[in-house]
């Protein structure tokens, strides 16, 4: 039944524009943020939330990698020269904003270079893995374990940014619960009533990005 629950991703336009009077601004100060899609999905994806940031003027950039594959080692070792440039152009490190397993990447990214990232925002992103998600099938039952074997192992390494997880229990997609970071010291989790396809569109998302990027460190 959550899965249907996702239709109501169609009413967040009208949210916006109800919302859009309190989202409206401009930063106290550039920031430069990378977007990263979810899984099966291009940088298209999150446009909207990309252009809002914009608006805000702050520099925000796709991940410019093309579709989300299922392997986040690879994706990891081919977003890093991407992020590595971006600082290099900023002189300054970047806050990444990942939509489900975009923030995958973004945090084990973060977790071996924090040196780049100044913050970390997730967006329905599973932590436990891909057997917490409507995506089960696109995986061998050797590869999950594999999965999570390499979770446990990455977790003797702490992340060490500013991270913030937002979930919804309305998430028909990934498993809300699997969302949510108790395990990392700082970590702020903050509920949202989105749907999974609907957090780049969704007016609380919105606030909450534009906040989080406004308080990350410099």
């Amino acid at each position: 039944m959550a899965r249907f629950g996702e239709l109501r991703a169609g009413l967040q336009p009208a949210r916006l524009v109800l919302r859009s009077p309190s989202l409206r601004g401009r930063a106290p100060r550039t920031r430069h943020v990378i977007l990263l899609p979810g899984f099966g999905t291009t940088d298209r994806a999150l446009v909207p939330l990309r252009s809002y940031l914009r608006s805000l003027g702050h520099q925000a950039h796709g991940w410019d990698i093309g579709r989300h594959g299922k392997d986040v080692e690879s994706s990891v070792e081919r977003f890093l020269p991407i992020v590595e440039r971006r600082v290099d152009a900023a002189g300054e490190p970047v806050v990444l904003v990942g939509w489900s397993l975009g923030g995958i990447v973004a945090r084990e990214l973060s977790r071996d270079r924090p040196d780049l990232v100044s913050a970390v925002i997730t967006m329905g992103s599973p932590l436990a893995g891909p057997r917490h998600t409507g995506a089960t099938r696109a995986y061998t039952p050797a590869e999950l374990d594999q999965i999570e074997a390499l979770i446990v192992e990455r977790r003797s390494t702490p992340l060490t940014v500013p991270l913030t997880a937002i979930y919804s229990r309305r998430d028909g997609v990934v498993d809300w619960k699997s969302c949510v970071d108790d395990l990392t010291p700082g970590a702020e989790n903050i509920e949202v009533g989105s749907t999974h396809i609907g957090y780049s569109l969704d007016p609380d998302v919105w606030q909450i990005v534009r906040d989080r990027i406004a308080t990350a460190p410099g």
